[in-house]
């Protein structure tokens, strides 16, 4: 059984969400376009892909990413494409220094679709999700650096990139967390 983009209630989401870069002063902020038809502003909803898509449209995402949140260091990487996949790992650090958890991520090519699909870790590699499980999000569209995943959206302009995840709450409505990330 896999957990899907819709089952959104992990914590490591509320984590994510609060990792942020601040830009120079007077910079202006880095978007993306506003979805009409979206889960949330700037998410779309589960849907079929709009045309075949491969994981090489992906490519600009490769390098390393880093947020300030939490009172420590959000990191996130990403291997060029290869062999139709590429692979990724995130981590928070907190201010004593310490790890808070970890993820393993792979963008994986399934036919003319991708997927990303990641297993969360605690600090002592304990996996978040049940045995054989993991959370996927499948890429329904790109536009340039900008990637549409059900319940996900990546954008990149030039050094920054912004992550938006859907989020259903407690109470059942759906929120939209936010991640700024600066290339190092």
């Amino acid at each position: 059984m896999r957990i899907t983009g819709s089952l959104l209630l992990i914590p490591f989401l509320f984590l994510v969400a609060a990792c942020q870069v601040t830009q120079g002063e007077g910079a202006e902020p880095v978007g993306v376009p506003i979805i009409e038809d979206g889960l949330t502003e700037h998410v779309h909803r589960k849907a079929d892909p709009k045309r075949p898509i491969q994981v090489a449209e992906l490519g600009w995402l490769a390098g390393r990413w880093v947020g300030e949140g939490l009172g420590g260091q959000c990191e996130e990487m990403w291997s060029a494409p290869l062999a139709g996949e590429m692979v990724g790992t995130f981590r928070l650090i907190n201010d004593s220094g310490q790890a808070d958890f970890y993820e393993l991520m792979t963008m994986k090519q399934l036919g003319d679709r991708v997927a990303l699909r990641l297993v969360h870790f605690s600090v002592d590699l304990k996996p978040w999700e049940e045995p054989g499980e993991t959370t996927d999000f499948h890429l329904i569209e790109t536009s340039g650096t900008t990637a549409w995943f059900g319940g996900l959206t990546l954008h990149r302009e030039g050094d920054h990139l912004l992550v938006y995840i859907a989020m259903r709450m407690n109470g059942g409505d759906m929120r939209e967390m936010e991640l700024r990330m600066k290339r190092d």
